[in-house]
């Protein structure tokens, strides 16, 4: 294969694929290299405009050509090809679907002859509906279609195919066709609650497509196929195939249809064609019934884009939910209200059967769509009385949980407080009757005495999902003083009681409630609770990780609160200070971050709970885990770099001398490169902070005092070191002491010349690595920047008088005016992912006898 060196016009390199498109290999094993063909010809259509490739290159030649091939590949491709084209008709102007049907009416042919076989293999049959999502794009290809009355056939078999992908494809279509501003025709055939005009295919599926009764079918479970098939083949069709159980996919094919007309721009369609359909009403009667688990996540997805998306209207739900709800409107919008109507109350006030379980689990998947719908309200009273119910079926949970665990288990389970809330009106008859009913059932699964793993998993799914809806609550804003307590109690429980926490998912959530609890409460509130609470987590050895990571991101959240004193701090300092100790290396890392959060805190009190945790973080910088000495030696860089004063509480202390030593002796050696980094972060904080810790730190020569970083160690930290990011760090120390001013502010680089940084910079310039040849090109730059302002060259040929010649500014200088900069840049800056030029033909797409000969249209494209 050759490589030309001059690349290629796009369109030369386009009229070369496309040549050599209809010989693309039958024998090719990996199915992607078709969805990257079709990827590169669609990136071209949209760069080149369709209707230059189609006069210019003759592209449908090439598709029906492709399409004379036994491969179902090359023939999916080459119709969703097409479909490209078509689709971009409105943009570029009229004119190609004439030339396709009067110049390639073959291409035409086989697109409904392969669209309309019920035994066409699945991938040609998602070609087809591809192309039929761009033909719909087009008026004159729609009016075509419209002539040849094939669209029902069309929708019929592709419903009627099992694979994901030909579903996918069919809910796009269906969403385009029902969403589409044009073209347009108001249908006087059928019976709508609106005048609102349909795409002209849109009202053939209706009228002779059944569509509308297809999809009330599937969800509500019944036998569809009647409807997908025209009236005189009906009986043939239901006598030769016998009724079978009918597959979730489907209902989950309309649900997502449903769902993503929910999400559509179009709102006006979108609900027109959803009340017409009745497609609303359907889902809330399959719900009652569905068992499956899948269908029901789908369900709530719907549920919660019907009361919270942009199609969000009362009038969606069925008119019959006034008999379930026969108060007078409360503070509850009426989305949410409605929803408890068709959902809800039907659902709590059905017959009892042997899916008590599922029954609770679909109870809670309404309650938590509930907290969406209110916390999207923007209603705070609303919210808050939702929140009082939230904490009476909790109660009722834990309840059952305690009276069946008690009674069978030996739990011990803390005993709830029963809060006063008042909630009054029409809100109070509702929650109530809510509330009753929930604990109704409850109690009836915990009597199930036959399941009791199942039974006690069901009822912790329950205090999870009232959990997570009150984070969605939480979420809202700012909640009333009188929802405070029962937010705080349910977390309560959910942290500290063993049995419920033991279950980890529920304690991340309550803990992470704990931390929005925190950020939307006034700051006169008292937390003391939450004190004890944290502090019982915190000094917990049975606490796991993850858990204990979310106890420390609630810690400085504290300080913010008048009510925090100086014993909640004392409080919650000695189980900090133990965890420095841990014996897992997670938790040791988890309180040095927590260290570092809190000495980088502006707040002075934040500061000074913090000075204490200075010694346990500097000894951790010894531990035998790199990740935790990391941790240390970052915390004490956020110290030195955010806090003078934390920087002088360091130096007071008698740990500091040794600090520094070990800084230089253990930790810039040490064997790993990230604490290798991060010492050299540290070195450099500390030389930004205090000028005068230079003399401590460095020196002439470190063969002789290996105390100090001197010209050999820094050398083999520049350009030694096998760690490229630490290379990038020991020269960001260089431009620091180069940069570095004196008592009276004048900038003179002294240790920079000390410690032989002219020889290093020279020597960072020929580095192996890319990056470290950047960041030295960035360092010569700033270097002959600042040499210019200092030595006033006009033009890098006159010298002033007062600079010797013999100078570490003139070597330096010379130095650096010998690097080619521009050449420099270039070399280091990320590489090229170049398009090959190769001299396409067709044998680049034909597999030869030689093994692995061709098989590849690019080679920038392999896998």
């Amino acid at each position: 294969m050759e490589i030309n060196n001059s690349k290629p016009h796009p369109t030369q390199r386009l009229a070369a694929v496309l040549a050599s498109l209809a010989d693309t290999s039958a024998r090719i094993a990996d199915p992607s290299r078709h969805e990257k063909v079709l990827s590169y010809l669609k990136d071209e259509t949209a760069v080149l405009g369709a209707h230059a490739i189609v006069t210019n290159l003759n592209a449908f030649k090439v598709i029906e050509d492709c399409l004379e091939s036994d491969d179902v590949r090359l023939l999916s491709l080459a119709l969703r090809f097409a479909g490209t084209l078509l689709a971009s008709e409105k943009e570029t102007g009229p004119g190609i679907f004439q030339i396709l049907k009067g110049q390639h009416p073959k291409i035409l042919g086989k697109l409904l002859l392969y669209s309309t076989s019920r035994d066409a293999d699945s991938r040609l049959r998602f070609g087809c509906i591809e192309a039929l999502n761009g033909l719909c794009q087009s008026d004159h290809a729609v009016q075509w279609l419209v002539e040849k009355e094939a669209i029902s056939d069309i929708i019929w078999c592709a419903f009627e195919d099992d694979c994901i992908y030909v579903s996918a494809s069919l809910t796009t279509l269906l969403k385009t066709l029902i969403t589409s501003p044009r073209p347009i025709q108001i249908s006087k055939t059928i019976l709508s609650s609106s005048e609102f005009g349909r795409h002209v295919l849109l009202n053939n599926l209706i009228v002779q497509g059944n569509l509308f009764q297809l999809l009330e079918s599937v969800l509500l479970d019944t036998d569809w196929r009647p409807f997908c098939a025209h009236p005189d083949a009906k009986e043939d069709i239901l006598r030769n195939r016998p009724v079978v159980q009918q597959p979730v996919e489907k209902r989950i094919l309309v649900l997502t249809l449903i769902w993503e007309l929910c999400r559509a721009e179009n709102r006006r369609a979108a609900v027109s064609f959803l009340k017409d359909a009745r497609l609303i009403r359907a889902l809330f009667a399959r719900y009652r019934v569905e068992t499956d688990r899948l269908v029901l996540s789908r369900m709530f997805d719907v549920m919660r884009e019907l009361v919270c998306g942009p199609v969000a209207d009362v009038g969606l739900f069925d008119a019959a939910a006034a008999t379930f709800l026969p108060f007078p409107a409360g503070k509850f919008p009426a989305l949410f209200r409605n929803l408890v109507a068709c959902g809800l109350l039907p659902l709590l006030e059905s017959s009892v059967d042997r899916h008590d379980v599922l029954l609770v689990t679909k109870l809670m998947g309404i309650i938590k769509v509930g907290a969406s719908c209110l916390a999207s309200s923007l209603s705070r009273s609303a919210v808050d009385s939702y929140l009082w119910l939230l904490w009476t079926v909790f109660r009722g949970a834990i309840d059952a949980l305690a009276t069946w665990e008690d009674s069978v288990m030996g739990w011990n389970m803390l005993t709830l407080p029963r809060l006063q809330i008042q909630v009054d009106g029409p809100d109070a008859i509702l929650s109530t009757r809510i509330v009753d009913l929930i604990r109704s059932r409850l109690s009836k699964v915990a009597e199930i005495a036959s399941q009791h793993r199942h039974i006690t998993r069901c009822l912790l799914d329950v205090v999870l999902d009232l959990s997570e809806a009150v984070s969605i609550c939480l979420e809202a804003g700012p909640v009333s003083r009188h929802s405070q307590d029962a937010v705080l109690s349910m977390m309560r429980m959910c942290i500290i009681e063993p049995s419920i926490r033991k279950v980890n998912r529920i304690a991340q959530v309550a803990m992470g409630n704990l931390n929005r609890f925190l950020k939307v409460v006034d700051a006169s509130f008292s937390v003391e609770e939450i004190t004890e609470i944290l502090t019982h987590i915190i000094e917990d050895p049975d606490t796991k990780p993850s858990i204990l990571k979310l106890a420390f991101t609630a810690v400085p959240n504290l300080f913010r609160f008048a009510t925090f004193t100086n014993a909640h701090k004392s409080q919650l300092t000695e189980p900090i200070l133990s965890r420095f100790y841990d014996m897992e290396w997670e938790v040791r890392t988890m309180t040095l971050h927590l260290a570092s959060t809190l000495f980088q805190s502006p707040q002075p009190q934040q500061l000074a709970f913090s000075l204490p945790l200075l010694v346990p973080v500097l000894n951790r910088c010894k531990d035998a885990e790199p990740g935790v000495r990391h941790a240390a030696l970052t915390a004490t860089r956020d110290l030195v770099v955010a806090s003078p004063r934390g920087w002088a509480h360091l130096c007071a202390s008698n740990h500091c001398d040794a600090f520094l030593t070990a800084l230089v002796r253990v930790y810039l050696q040490d064997s790993e490169a990230l604490v290798r980094r991060t010492a050299l972060e540290v070195l450099r904080a500390l030389v930004v902070a205090d000028g005068l810790v230079t003399q401590g730190l460095f020196c002439h020569d470190d063969v002789a005092n290996g105390d100090r970083v001197g010209p050999t160690r820094l050398h083999r930290l520049v350009v030694n070191d096998p760690d490229w990011e630490v290379r990038v760090r020991a020269l960001n120390l260089l431009e620091t002491l180069f940069c570095l001013k004196d008592g009276t502010g004048i900038q003179t680089g002294v240790w920079f010349y000390q410690l032989k940084g002219t020889k290093l910079v020279k020597e960072a310039t020929v580095d192996t690595s890319r990056i470290v040849r950047a960041e030295a090109a960035k360092l010569v730059s700033t270097l002959l920047a600042a040499l210019d302002g200092q030595m006033a060259f006009p033009n890098r040929s006159r010298k002033r008088a007062f600079v010797c010649i013999e100078s570490p500014e003139v070597d330096l200088l010379e130095m650096l005016q010998a690097i080619d900069l521009p050449a420099l840049v270039e070399g280091s800056t990320a590489e090229h992912i170049y398009e090959e030029a190769l001299d396409m033909n067709a044998n680049y797409l034909q597999e030869g006898e030689e093994l692995n000969e061709g098989n590849n249209i690019l080679c920038c494209y392999d896998c």
